[in-house]
């Protein structure tokens, strides 16, 4: 199926600062004139009229009645007639064609200041340093739904909402400042997740100084596919991020009229939603992308009446690298890097780490006990306070390092009583120490550690030097299982 993205004649009257609202301000077209009547301009104020004759023959009115009396200003063509009204009052050109409109602005009028501001709302999965710890953002301090920092609308995934900027350099370095600000904060915090569809949805605003929307409805579909286009198509086919289309979002404007929604009471302008938390992963990447969408918005106000074709296909492919350089004039390199980004892992470091916020010790142990923890597979009960113990001691033992993600399964006690560390392993493993219970023959071959239910530091002290022979071997014994599965594959 062929897409025809079409941008709208009209834009040349929102490029030149003028809304598409007349009952307001902005620009009426008519044949026909008659005076002012509006009530802030008064033929008392008839000081502030003023007269211009144009040597150009512009159309003119069909019927125009006197005008003496109003003090808005009048323009005449080569011919004597008159072809246009300003009212300065109310900033409203009233004129005939949309070429009189262009020339009398271009020529006689200060053009209102268009300000196109960008901004975000990112949401980021909550943890207690391994992904299987998650907490709801209602559950702690920051559960408001109208702060810079504050919990989601489901409650789930923390959600920074970053206030909007007239420049994606300024938008990266407003969101820098919102992750310093937490860079002490307890909790770890990913942008990536196998159970939260994390978004991060990009908000598009224009308007003159006076507040003015040039954002319109009509204006709206090509926007949004040249986002479809050039930015979320590849966060859609981004597969680490699969799991928002089960929850139905991550979504093209073709897909969904819901890729793009109007939330006056959230924030003016449009959200686009198709975009993944993938935004944040990296400083660059993130002003790259804002950057993209702020030439997509320049390209629509600097083409009129343009009109681009492509398949539904192409557009859920999304935009090559020559389509950056030629239709959006970006650098060749920074549009490099943004198709690159999709093609590496996706880091699942804390977002502070990858922002560089936190000092060198906070940072080291941040990456160190998130690696740590990854580790461990928690397959039942288990407190957060005593798995961040549990961390605490076992993360200096150097072997762990190499173990793969997820290959040792762990779980506290549930009953009161229930104070010993039962560790279960395949090979021969015998200890001496009264806190230890061994069994030989864990479910499913994997090792698996069971916490006490009452887990203190001593009793963490007392078991450390037994727990890093049990990592030993347990290492051994998945190095010889993996050998022998590569023997009889042989």
């Amino acid at each position: 199926m062929c897409v025809r993205i079409v941008i709208p004649e009209r834009v040349e009257i929102l490029r030149r600062g003028f809304p598409l609202t007349p009952e307001a301000v902005g620009v009426v077209f008519t044949e026909r004139w008659s005076a002012c009547t509006l009530p802030s301009c008064l033929p008392m104020d008839y000081s502030r009229k003023r007269v211009f004759k144009i040597n150009k023959k512009l159309e003119p009115f069909r019927a125009a009645e006197n005008t003496c009396g109003a003090p808005c200003w009048e323009f005449y063509n080569i011919e004597g007639k008159l072809c246009g009204v300003v009212c300065p009052a109310n900033r409203i050109v009233y004129t005939p064609s949309i070429e009189n409109f262009k020339y009398i602005v271009d020529n006689y009028i200060v053009k209102p200041r268009i300000v196109v501001s960008l901004g975000t709302d990112v949401e980021l999965e909550l943890s207690h340093y391994s992904s299987d710890l998650r907490v709801r953002a209602r559950n702690t301090r920051y559960n408001t739904l109208t702060g810079v920092v504050g919990a989601d609308g489901t409650g789930g995934p923390l959600e920074i909402r970053v206030p909007p900027a007239l420049s994606p350099k300024v938008l990266r370095q407003n969101l820098e400042f919102i992750l310093h600000r937490l860079r002490d904060y307890r909790l770890t915090m990913r942008c990536v997740s196998q159970n939260e569809p994390l978004g991060g949805h990009i908000h598009i605003c224009i308007r003159n100084q006076f507040m003015d929307d040039l954002l319109p409805a009509s204006l709206v579909e090509p926007l949004a596919y040249l986002l479809d286009y050039f930015v979320g198509s590849h966060f859609v086919r981004h597969e680490p991020y699969k799991i928002r289309r089960l929850y139905g979002y991550g979504r093209l404007y073709d897909e969904s009229v819901d890729a793009v929604r109007d939330v006056p009471q959230a924030h003016p302008g449009i959200e686009y939603r198709a975009p993944s938390a993938f935004l944040i992963h990296d400083p660059l990447f993130f002003e790259i992308t804002f950057e993209i969408v702020r030439r997509i918005v320049d390209y629509i106000f600097e083409h009129p009446g343009a009109e681009l074709k492509f398949s539904s296909h192409d557009i859920e492919q999304g935009a090559k690298l020559e389509d950056y350089t030629t239709i959006l004039r970006m650098d060749r390199n920074r549009a490099a890097y943004f198709l690159r980004a999709f093609k590496k892992p996706v880091p699942t470091a804390d977002v502070r780490v990858l922002w560089d916020v936190v000092g060198p010790r906070r940072k080291r142990n941040l990456i160190h006990r998130m690696t740590i923890a990854e580790k461990f597979d928690i397959i039942g009960r288990m407190r957060p306070a005593d798995f961040r113990r549990f961390l605490r001691a076992v993360e200096n033992i150097e072997i762990l390092k190499h173990f793969p993600e997820k290959s040792i399964r762990i779980e506290q006690e549930r009953w009161w009583g229930q104070n010993k560390f039962r560790l279960g392993l395949g090979s021969q493993f015998q200890t001496n120490n009264e806190l230890i219970e061994v069994e030989h023959q864990p479910y499913g071959g994997r090792p698996f550690i069971v916490l006490p239910y009452s887990l203190t530091s001593e009793r963490l002290a007392r078991v450390r030097d037994e727990l890093s022979e049990f990592f030993r071997n347990a290492y051994i014994s998945m190095c010889m299982k993996n050998e022998g599965e590569k023997d009889a594959y042989a």
